[in-house]
């Protein structure tokens, strides 16, 4: 997976609607808060691929 800076953009847009509308605390960082996402989905992914296992499974 190739990570670009649009697809971050994306994510901070996400993540300071979410803040706007109260779905996401107020308090996060939304640059900080969208690297960890992209990272994390990235790792638990990786993980699964891994394994071998389907979502359901793991």
């Amino acid at each position: 997976m190739r990570f670009d800076q649009e697809m971050f953009q994306k994510f901070t847009m996400m993540i300071a609607e979410g803040k706007a509308d109260d779905s996401i605390r107020s308090d996060l960082e939304a640059d900080k808060g969208a690297h960890t996402f992209a990272f994390m989905t990235t790792g638990f992914f990786h993980r699964l691929s891994i394994t071998g296992q389907t979502l359901i499974a793991f």
